[in-house]
C-alpha cells in the first residue's frame, strides 16, 4: 500500500484550470507537490462548455508543458480580431501578422482543456487530495499547516491558493477584497452559421450589450452576450429563433446568417481583487483568488497562466543559482515580477468595460475618435497586440528563439 506524505515543498489549494497548470508547470523543479481540491473530479467527454480565449503566450505555457500535441486537433486558432460598434463608422482589425506572430491565440473549450490537464496530473509525480477542503490554515517561520476536512494535517514550505473567486484560503487568512458587481451578465451559447469565420474572432458593441462571436470549428461560432441584468432579461426572454434573428440585427452577416442556437448558459459578472497577494512567511494567493476581471477583454486565465508561470521561473532559478527555499525572498520577487503586468491588464480591462458600457454622448465620441486612431496607426497596434498576446511578457522572453522563428514561417 502506498505511503501518502504529509509535508510537501509546496501545496496548492485548488484544482481548477490554474491550479492543474501550476502542478504541471512545477513537475521541472524536482520539488515535492501536493494539490488539494474541494470537489471530485467531473468526466469531460464533451467539446461543448464555456470559450475560453488562450492568448498566444499561453498557447506557450501549455506547449512548454507538452500539452500542445493533444489540445492542437481541438483548438480553433485566432489569425485576426474585427472590434466594430454599431451604427457607428469606426472600427479596428487586428492581425497576427502585424505582430509577426503566427496566429493571435486559440480557443478552447474548457471541458476538453480540463479534461487534458486532468490526465496529465494523475500521472504526474503529485499527491492529490480529492476530495478535501481545507478548515485552518497556520504559517510560521518553519513552515505552514493545513488542516482538512477528514481530520488529517499537511504541511508545507509554501501554500499557492488558487481555489477561485470565493477562495476560502482568502477567508480563513482574514484578507480583504475590493469587489466591483457591475450589474451584468454574460449569455454563453454555440451557434451554427451559413459562413466560415475564416479564423477572426468579432468583438461588437450594441445598444444591447457588447456581443462576442468566437471562431469554433467549421461552421461555427460562440457566441457571447454581456450586458446590464435588465438588459440580459430581455436577450433571455426570447425562444431561439427570436434570438437568432436579435443577434442578426446587430452583427449582421460577417459569418452568413445564424442558423440555429444550442443551449445557454448565464454567469453573472463581478471583479473580484484581493487586496494582498502575499501573505508572509509562507502563502501566495493567484488566479482568481487574487483577480477575478471581467470577461470583456478575455484576459482572466490568460492573466493567471502569467503568474504561474513567473512562479515556477522564479522557483527554477532559485534551484539554478543553488539558492536555499527562502520563502520570504520568493514571495517578495514574485509579487515585484507579476505586479506590473497584472496592473496594465486589470487597468486596461476596467477601460474597455467603462468607455464601452457607457451611454454617454461624450465617452461615444471617444471611442469613435479611439477606434479610427488606432486602425491607421501600425506602431500602436503592434505595441497593443504584442502585450494582449503576452508577447512582451514573461513567454517569449523565455522563449527559444529559433523554435519561434520557425513557427512563424
Amino acid at each position: 500500500m502506498k505511503k501518502i506524505s504529509t509535508h510537501f515543498d509546496i501545496v496548492i489549494v485548488g484544482a481548477g484550470l490554474v491550479g492543474t497548470s501550476l502542478a504541471l508547470l512545477l513537475q521541472k523543479t524536482n520539488l515535492s507537490v501536493a494539490i488539494i481540491e474541494a470537489r471530485p473530479f467531473k468526466s469531460h467527454e464533451t467539446d461543448q462548455g464555456k470559450a475560453l480565449a488562450l492568448s498566444y503566450g499561453s498557447y506557450r505555457v501549455f506547449l512548454e508543458m507538452g500539452l500542445w500535441p493533444e489540445l492542437d486537433a481541438q483548438a480553433t486558432p485566432i489569425q485576426q480580431v474585427h472590434i466594430s460598434e454599431k451604427g457607428r463608422f469606426a472600427r479596428v482589425k487586428l492581425k497576427a501578422e502585424e505582430a509577426k506572430l503566427p496566429v493571435l491565440g486559440y480557443l478552447v473549450n474548457e471541458p476538453i482543456l480540463s479534461g487534458v490537464l486532468q490526465r496529465h496530473l494523475e500521472k504526474a509525480a503529485c499527491e492529490l487530495f480529492c476530495p478535501a477542503q481545507v478548515t485552518e490554515i497556520h504559517q510560521d517561520d518553519k513552515e505552514a499547516t493545513l488542516k482538512l476536512s477528514d481530520g488529517r494535517n499537511i504541511t508545507a514550505n509554501l501554500v499557492i491558493a488558487v481555489d477561485g473567486q470565493q477562495s476560502t484560503i482568502r477567508r480563513l487568512l482574514n484578507i480583504p477584497v475590493k469587489e466591483t458587481d457591475y450589474q451584468q451578465s454574460a449569455i454563453v451559447a454555440r451557434v451554427n452559421t451559413s459562413a466560415f469565420h475564416g479564423y477572426t474572432a468579432y468583438e461588437r458593441f450594441t445598444d444591447k450589450g457588447t456581443i462576442a462571436l468566437m471562431p469554433q470549428p467549421g461552421n461555427q461560432i460562440s457566441v457571447i452576450i454581456s450586458a446590464d441584468n435588465t438588459i440580459i432579461k430581455e436577450w433571455q426572454a426570447y425562444d431561439d429563433a427570436q434570438l437568432l434573428e436579435a443577434l442578426q440585427k446587430k452583427c449582421g452577416y460577417r459569418v452568413g446568417r445564424f442558423l440555429s442556437i444550442g443551449k445557454r448558459s448565464c454567469y453573472p459578472l463581478k471583479a473580484v481583487i484581493a487586496e494582498k497577494q502575499i501573505v508572509p512567511p509562507r502563502v501566495i494567493l493567484a488566479g482568481n483568488a487574487a483577480h477575478s476581471i471581467h470577461p470583456i477583454a478575455a484576459q482572466g486565465l490568460n492573466l493567471s497562466l502569467y503568474d504561474a508561470s513567473m512562479l515556477v521561473d522564479l522557483l527554477k532559478q532559485m534551484r539554478d543559482e543553488k539558492k536555499s527555499f527562502d520563502t520570504i525572498v520568493l514571495l517578495n520577487s514574485y509579487l515585484e515580477r507579476v505586479k506590473s503586468y497584472q496592473k496594465q491588464v486589470i487597468g486596461f480591462t476596467k477601460t474597455v468595460v467603462d468607455m464601452f458600457h457607457s451611454k454617454s454622448a461624450s465617452k461615444s465620441i471617444l471611442r469613435q475618435l479611439g477606434l479610427a486612431g488606432f486602425e491607421y496607426s501600425e506602431c500602436l497596434k503592434r505595441g497593443f497586440i504584442q502585450r494582449a498576446t503576452g508577447y512582451s511578457a514573461r513567454f517569449l522572453r523565455t522563449a527559444d528563439e529559433n523554435n519561434f522563428e520557425t513557427e512563424s514561417k
